[in-house]
């Protein structure tokens, strides 16, 4: 019996449990969860594979699942999704209550919000303690672009911690006194440093933003000395005229946290829905 499977993160731990049942012909392992994030990895890996098993007939008949979970995308407030999660709802547990609870998690967002999805709702989140609100970051979609924007457009290039993506942003402030953000280009893979190297010359060129921005103390640090030297190259000059290039040092923590409450007062305008 294993219970709060979310809360394992080393597949190598659930094999040794497995493997002292291998004696015993008919042994069963029981594990028992609400949903988790993206570091349950134990929990998704074998949802997955159940999941798979039930649409494909592909992988382990002997992996069963029963799950009572709304649906991915559900409203906190939508009753009919609550009970799929909660078959007590009714009985033990008073709908109005738990509506009470998610209209707290709805106003509160954040971590408050990622909590009632996983244990009320069993609906997976890709982080419990984002420092981003993911739904309210789903509330800044906004269909459109960044052309009424060219001439005040800035560019801003990170890399993420483990190195396995880089990204190449672009913002404006709108007339309505919000910011739009877009991903101009994204990589990813162990070579996506390489690779923004490589495209950003003629990338930035053809946008021609007012400046290019980037954190030197973070994981960029690994093309900063690229970003800030002038040069001649094959590919043009850097960087191309007319465009300022500057290392975002003493105001990283506030862009940060800006950024946060820029999400979350709805001053953000965007296509992505994944943050």
């Amino acid at each position: 019996m294993l219970d709060e499977l979310r809360q394992h993160r080393r597949l190598q731990r659930v094999r040794r449990v497995g493997s002292g049942d291998d004696a015993v012909r008919d042994a069963q392992v029981w594990a028992m969860s609400n949903a988790g994030s993206d570091r349950s990895v134990v929990l998704n890996d074998l949802r997955d594979a159940a999941i798979k098993f039930i649409e494909t007939g592909e992988g382990d008949p002997r992996l069963g699942i029963f799950e009572w979970s709304a649906p991915d995308g559900s409203s906190p407030l939508d009753l009919n999704a609550l009970a799929q999660a909660n078959p007590n709802l009714g009985h033990r547990i008073d709908p109005e209550a738990l509506l009470g609870d998610a209209a707290v998690a709805v106003e509160k967002g954040g971590e408050k919000l990622a909590g009632f999805l996983t244990e009320n709702m069993c609906i997976r989140v890709k982080i419990i303690d984002s420092a981003i609100d993911h739904a309210k970051w789903a509330d800044c979609l906004d269909a459109g672009d960044l052309a009424d924007a060219r001439g005040r457009v800035a560019l801003c290039v990170d890399v993420s911690i483990d190195g396995q993506h880089a990204a190449l942003v672009a913002a404006a402030l709108l007339p309505d006194g919000r910011v739009r953000v877009e991903v101009v280009e994204a990589w990813d893979g162990p070579g996506c440093t390489q690779a923004l190297r490589k495209a950003l010359p003629a990338t930035v060129a053809k946008v021609r933003p007012q400046k290019l921005g980037w954190f030197p103390n973070g994981p960029a640090a690994a093309v900063a000395a690229d970003l800030a030297d002038r040069k001649q190259g094959p590919r043009g000059a850097w960087p191309p005229r007319g465009v300022e290039v500057a290392e975002i040092t003493r105001e990283t923590t506030a862009v940060c946290m800006g950024f946060a409450e820029q999400v979350k007062s709805g001053q953000i305008g965007t296509r992505m829905t994944r943050c």
